[in-house]
């Protein structure tokens, strides 16, 4: 029996969340955990919208909360959601590719925790986020889904997934309720009390990773990064930061952007000060160096400019 469903969304992906939920049958014998890309200050009602478009109650879990079916966890903003055997986490653990929550930490927890049990659902979105984690479900023997890149508003994440997996089915929002339906009732239930999942160990395959350090650094801590080699190649910190080979090289280079525009920063703030110790030398008749200060100002403007429009042209560049 399939009861495990995990569904990851980014831009785009609301629409389709809520046509596939919409579709849904009262008394769906399965749990459903949904991460969708949201700003990490925004207030979420996406439990509410849920509830209210379809027939079972969605809320965000407290971490520790025993796991039942007939519910849609849905990850708090800032927080990762994870699927513990016959628990559901919720942390503030580490990002992954820049992002917390992380659709491919609720897939790659899921399928590691219940196996051929679990279906992963990726919906619309422009990131990669979702694909290694798909990955790992299909390694595992679950189903995974995509939605129809030529419906979907942001196909990117499917486009991601199918390009890593060969997938099981890609389908238009309008066809996942019936489809997850005819899944999840494709076996016998176990006899569970109150609706609360089994707590009996999942056998799941032995973890044969090659794990290695790489020659690259945290973007986000500067720590060195242990390069993961499972279903997919990606990257690991100590702390515990992680990254897709794709999120690695996006992280990289909003590091350097954002390290630029710090020495910008800094550069103004030179010229300042250099315009100002100028006007100080004036005041004292010293006309010589009043004279270097300012030409020093002139030239630390000049670069700053130069900078400046590097960083615009290759902005406009990646656009």
């Amino acid at each position: 029996m399939r009861d495990i469903i995990v569904i990851g969304a980014s831009a785009g992906g609301i629409e389709p969340l809520s046509k596939l939920v919409g579709g849904l049958a009262p008394g769906i014998r399965a749990a459903l955990f949904v991460v969708v890309h949201i700003p990490s200050d925004a207030n979420s009602a996406l439990p509410q919208m849920l509830t209210r478009l379809g027939t079972l109650p969605a809320l965000h879990p407290s971490n520790g909360e025993p796991l039942k079916r007939g519910r849609i966890y849905v990850a708090p903003p800032d927080r990762h959601l994870v699927v513990e055997r016959a628990r559901v986490g919720v942390n503030v653990g580490p990002k992954e590719n820049r992002r917390r929550p992380s659709i491919d930490l609720l897939f790659r927890t899921a399928a590691r925790s219940y196996g051929a049990r679990v279906i992963g659902v990726l919906l619309s979105g422009l990131s990669d986020d979702g694909s290694a984690g798909l990955a790992t479900i299909s390694a595992r023997g679950g189903v995974t889904i995509v939605q129809d890149p030529a419906e979907a508003r942001f196909a990117q994440m499917s486009r991601n997934a199918m390009e890593l997996i060969k997938v099981d089915h890609c389908v238009g929002a309008d066809a996942m309720g019936p489809l997850l339906m005819s899944l999840v009732s494709g076996g016998p239930a176990p006899l569970v009390a109150d609706e609360q999942m089994p707590t009996e160990q999942v056998q799941q395959a032995t973890m044969d990773n090659k794990v290695e350090p790489s020659r690259f650094g945290c973007p986000d801590c500067g720590g060195v990064l242990w390069q993961i080699n499972d279903e997919t190649l990606r990257f690991q910190c100590r702390i515990g930061h992680a990254y897709s080979i794709a999120g690695l090289e996006n992280a990289q280079s909003d590091k350097i952007e954002e390290s630029l525009w710090a020495t910008i920063r800094g550069m103004s703030e030179r010229a300042d000060l250099l315009r100002w110790l100028a006007t100080r030398a004036r005041e004292r008749e010293d006309l010589l160096s009043a004279a270097k200060l300012n030409e020093a100002a002139a030239a630390t403007e000049h670069e700053m400019r130069v900078l400046q429009q590097t960083l615009r042209g290759s902005r406009e560049q990646n656009d």
